[in-house]
């Protein structure tokens, strides 16, 4: 075990301390973009034909390009 470094042993550091942290809060905010109204009213619609076809309803984190291809998916198997 000579080779491992006991708890005491003090790394050097060349930089100033904090200087490599990015505050979450402003990494979050330039990501996150609200949906509009038209993007939601077509998930809701989207939602509803997935609860027709499958029968149940889809995970409440389910995206609307998802929903599509597994409606479209579907859709192929039904010959609809």
């Amino acid at each position: 075990m000579a080779a491992c470094m006991s708890r005491a042993t003090s790394l050097p550091y060349d930089g100033e301390p904090g200087s490599n942290l990015v505050s979450v809060d402003a990494s979050l905010s330039e990501k996150i973009v609200p949906a509009s109204a038209e993007e939601l009213t077509e998930l809701d619609d989207l939602r509803k034909q997935y609860e027709e076809m499958f029968g149940e309803a889809p995970h409440f984190n389910t995206k609307a390009e998802t929903l599509k291809a597994k409606i479209a998916e579907r859709r192929k198997e039904l010959g609809v």
